[in-house]
């Protein structure tokens, strides 16, 4: 049996197991870990004293794996690494991942381990200044050793006094920031997203900082890492899983058309996590804001809970919240797909809106219809008086008129087809 060792916060965490001559991946808890009253890895992964089986194991640790199909490719390629061999691609790629999880090899210690880092600041301008036909993606370009899931060509850095930094080889060094390079086929969208996540600031929904920066004469989409904070010029590592690794379900299943979770079922999952009232608010507000900017692609991989738990500092001291929220783009100007990632009261299109489904969808969201009537009512109203300035602002900055124009557009025609159909919610 190969085994893995994850670490949380320097203390072992437990181990993934690999029979000989076999695809099953599996996960233990360490005997520790169980006698110490540890939290669990994930909601799918209660501590217990069992050897979870492959299915559920692949469906919380695959959930870490980039999404682009060209990436892993080549990432398989270099490092020989069959798909859907997550033991192989962890053994490479699990000393930095999204959260606090660390996997290394079984018997290693993190004092092995260098923390230093590689400023890769020119090979990231120069990818980004080659023909598109040459481009690869970032991770390739730098040659880092890192997994972070999407489908979107993005590097998480450390971002320093203006330069980029990966960890390197060997090394448990930290990344801060993510960064997003203009797509191919996807015009302004680092903009898109940087406008988005601001308007999310602006109305007061807890979203990730963000802006862009010009790497080299090319302007790219920059965010903080939630969860990377620095606290006295030291990286911490705080975990987090998303909704689907909280559900255990598969990627490849993260739209509800396709079998994934709908509103209710991650309203659910707050729920169980015992958050506050105040968080399941801010979900809803965002699902609300999400229609209102045509953000087409809000899956459950785009939400996620942060626990902060510093085992080597207060083994007590676990508070769990749901994290910022981030992945906010006006999909509804580009050639993509129209229908939401979750339905709306079971149904996919603006359109096909009805009051049957605004109640359908309070009860998704565990309110009252006059309750969800006021809440959608305050975001449509926070968000035309934010837009239209903040448009014009990002205009002057960047250029880029007719997109904004086109998004501003967009959301204003939504602002008003939501205000007129919520009309008998209100008087239910």
């Amino acid at each position: 049996m190969d085994n893995l060792e994850v670490v949380w916060g320097g203390v072992t965490v437990g181990s993934l197991h690999r029979p000989p001559m076999s695809g099953e991946l599996h996960f233990s808890y360490a005997p520790q870990w169980i006698s110490r009253g540890c939290p669990g890895a994930s909601l799918s992964l209660p501590v217990s004293g069992q050897l979870f089986g492959t299915e559920t194991t692949k469906n919380f640790f695959g959930n870490y794996m980039p999404e682009n199909a060209s990436l892993l490719g080549r990432l398989r390629s270099k490092f020989r690494i069959a798909p859907g061999n997550l033991f192989a691609f962890f053994s490479e790629f699990g000393l930095e991942s999204a959260g606090a999880l660390v996997i290394v090899g079984e018997g290693r210690n993190a004092s092995e381990f260098g923390c230093g880092y590689r400023d890769v600041t020119d090979r990231i301008a120069a990818e980004l200044a080659a023909p598109p036909e040459k481009r690869i993606d970032l991770v390739s370009a730098v040659d880092a050793r890192i997994s972070l899931a999407g489908a979107q060509d993005k590097l998480p850095v450390r971002y320093e006094n203006g330069r980029f930094l990966v960890p390197a080889d060997d090394s448990l060094a930290a990344t801060t920031h993510v960064i997003k390079p203009p797509h191919k086929d996807l015009v302004g969208l680092p903009h898109n997203e940087a406008f988005c996540m601001e308007l999310a600031r602006a109305i007061g929904l807890p979203a990730a900082m963000s802006d862009i920066v010009d790497i080299g004469g090319t302007e790219v989409f920059i965010t903080e890492r939630y969860d990377r904070p620095v606290a006295d010029g030291k990286v911490v590592r705080l975990h987090q899983e998303d909704f689907c690794q909280a559900l255990g379900i598969h990627r490849d299943f993260k739209y509800e058309a396709l079998g994934g979770p709908g509103f209710r079922d991650c309203v659910g999952l707050i729920e169980r996590r015992g958050l506050p009232r105040t968080d399941a608010d801010y979900f809803a507000k965002i699902a609300v804001f999400n229609v209102i900017i045509a953000n087409h692609d809000a899956h459950a991989k785009n939400f996620s809970f942060l626990y902060d738990w510093r085992p080597e500092i207060d083994p007590g001291g676990f508070k769990a919240s749901l994290a910022p929220f981030y992945d906010l783009v006006c999909t509804g100007i580009y050639p993509l797909s129209y229908s939401f990632a979750m339905s709306v009261g079971a149904v996919f299109c603006l359109h096909e809106l009805d009051d049957g489904c605004y109640r359908q969808f309070a009860g998704d969201l565990n309110l009252g219809c006059r309750a969800l009537a006021d809440l959608a009512r305050e975001t449509v109203d926070a968000v035309r008086s934010a837009a239209p300035d903040l448009a014009h602002a990002y205009a002057a900055r960047f250029g880029r008129d007719g997109m904004f124009a086109e998004i501003l557009g967009l959301i204003e025609k939504n602002c008003d087809v939501l205000e007129l159909s919520l009309d008998p919610l209100s008087r239910a």
